[in-house]
């Protein structure tokens, strides 16, 4: 990991956080994804859903647009969804 942003730019920010978090989902094995997170009733992998399903709403939101249907989520390459959910929200917050 990096140490303090040189940067107080919000997009910026928020391309760091974003390539910092996708960097340590991709990390996750399919093994890791049923362990426990501090949130009883969510496993790993619900935790990186919920994410990955705040990440399309944020997007959305800075574009004036619906949320998207949260079905389908979270399907065999979580990681890449979450890469592109991120990509769409810092394009979202460029606009």
């Amino acid at each position: 990991m990096s140490s303090a942003p040189t940067t107080d730019d919000p997009v910026d920010l928020l391309s760091l956080a974003v390539g910092q978090f996708t960097a340590l989902a991709a990390e996750v094995t399919p093994e890791q994804e049923t362990l426990p997170t501090p949130c009883q009733s969510w496993d790993v992998r619900r935790l990186l859903v919920h994410t990955l399903e705040g990440m399309g709403n944020y997007a959305a939101d800075a574009r004036g647009e619906a949320h998207p249907d949260p079905a389908g989520a979270g399907g065999n390459d979580i990681a890449g969804e979450l890469r592109a959910a991120g990509e769409g929200m810092i394009s979202a917050r460029l606009t």
